[in-house]
């Protein structure tokens, strides 16, 4: 499994995550006016791991990813804050990823110390992202069946990709529907990512700290946008479009 589809793998999960956190954000406010459907979050720590398993085994490049480990500290306002570390074969650090959700401030990605933070999504202010829908996954469009993982039950939602594959998320609706488990199917192989351990409650603040005072892309931002205009998705476009001038506008105010 080369490193660009293990990449591949890892994109399609974040992308699938972000897509779920604008989804409760947008549920919240809907359900606010029409009823009591939403609840206060849970905070909780997720320990992960990641393996790739090639159907072809082949001799692997010397920084060629093979595995990863991933650590998610979540709070109940919403805060988040999630390390990914990928490693080669003599389970050597390849690379670092970090994540960053901040209510009010939105979605980042860091994967240089010296930046710049990748902008990802916006976020909600915490009086909103402090809470989600209350939810069984039953009625989401990609639902294919319930599981258990570690003990937790999950709904299972499976995502087709266009070259025959798909990605399956076990969620856990107690976890405010948190992968627990995550398998990527393609021709070249396998990628599965599970949930070592679950830690309850929010973890210790010393943990977050402040996002970095880097220099923001919104590169990939703009690419997924594009990429949504091309696919004939214009609605979902222009509804990107509005989200980027916002956090623009946004962000020259606080400099």
């Amino acid at each position: 499994m080369s490193d660009k589809s293990f990449v591949r793998f890892r994109a399609i999960s974040i992308v699938i995550f972000i897509i779920g956190a604008v989804s409760v954000v947008f549920a919240y406010s809907l359900h606010k006016r029409n009823g009591p459907q939403v609840r206060q979050r849970k905070g909780f720590t997720l320990p992960t791991t990641n393996t790739t398993i090639p159907i072809n085994p082949r001799q692997l490049a010397p920084r060629e990813v093979t595995h990863s480990k991933t650590i998610r500290y979540q709070r109940s306002d919403g805060t988040f804050k999630q390390v990914r570390i990928y490693y080669n074969a003599n389970d050597e650090v390849v690379k670092k990823e970090i994540l960053f959700g901040i209510p009010g401030q939105g979605v980042f990605k860091i994967n240089n110390p010296q930046g710049p933070l990748e902008f990802l999504s916006s976020m909600r202010p915490k009086e909103q992202a402090s809470y989600v829908r209350v939810d069984d996954g039953h009625g989401q469009p990609n639902f294919i069946r319930d599981d258990w993982v570690q003990g937790r039950q999950t709904y299972v939602l499976r995502f087709p990709d266009d070259d025959g594959g798909y990605v399956e998320m076990y969620c856990a609706p107690e976890l405010d529907g948190e992968p627990l488990r995550t398998v990527s199917v393609s021709h070249g192989g396998v990628s599965i990512q599970e949930v070592l351990q679950i830690t309850p409650g929010d973890p210790d603040d010393r943990v977050f700290g402040a996002l970095p005072n880097l220099p923001v892309s919104y590169d990939l931002f703009k690419r997924k946008m594009a990429a949504m205009e091309e696919t004939g998705k214009l609605e979902a476009a222009q509804a990107m479009k509005r989200e980027l001038e916002a956090q623009i506008e946004k962000q020259m105010q606080h400099q």
